[in-house]
């Protein structure tokens, strides 16, 4: 989910920043034994949720964005979007114990 602010500088602008997921929990381990809240610590640092509206103007530069911005269906191969940090560890967590017993 994401939540709008204004933008300090501009008032017509919105930034968006994402919201915390409440079900998270904040305890979990991956199969590798990392903490989950200890990574998106460091994601947090690294990408803070308030630059994400810069984020996204950068990314309108390349990529998906000359398709979308012509109303085209980008192809398939081309991936875009920040999501829950929980939901990504859990789908490698799960790639993991797949490929591992696959």
């Amino acid at each position: 989910a994401m939540a709008k602010v204004n933008d300090e500088n501009d008032n017509d602008a919105t930034l968006l920043i994402p919201e915390p997921n409440p079900t998270a929990d904040r305890e979990a381990v991956s199969l590798s034994g990392v903490s989950y809240q200890t990574v998106l610590s460091g994601l947090l640092s690294l990408f803070p949720p308030k630059d994400l509206s810069l984020r996204n103007a950068a990314s309108r530069k390349d990529g998906y964005w000359q398709y979308i911005s012509q109303g085209k269906e980008p192809p398939k191969h081309l991936t875009y979007g920040e999501f829950d940090f929980y939901f990504f560890a859990e789908l490698l967590d799960r790639a993991r114990y797949y490929y591992k017993s696959g």
